[in-house]
């Protein structure tokens, strides 16, 4: 991730992109400049919040997972599948 402003992590101390940032806002609508693990991170968040395990998701991060999610639904219709971490 480019380097930009630091957050104040007392509140959210997880979370990824924040709202009201414009620099995290664009990641959230570009994503192809986040590293791995910022990636994978957003991707960890959105999972755990909709197993109902954490409900701080920022809409930044929202809108991160939308498209993370239609790119995953349009690889797997194209026939791709990934069956985890180790599937690289």
């Amino acid at each position: 991730m480019v380097s930009h402003l630091y957050h104040d992590r007392e509140e959210f101390p997880t979370r990824i992109l924040f709202d009201g940032c414009e620099r995290c806002e664009e990641h959230a609508d570009t994503l192809y400049d986040l590293d791995e693990w910022h990636l994978l991170g957003i991707v960890r968040r959105g999972t755990e919040a909709f197993e109902g395990l954490r409900n701080d998701l920022s809409f930044a991060e929202r809108r991160a997972l939308d498209k993370i999610r239609v790119a995953a639904m349009v690889l797997q219709r194209a026939g791709y599948t990934v069956e985890g971490p180790s599937a690289r």
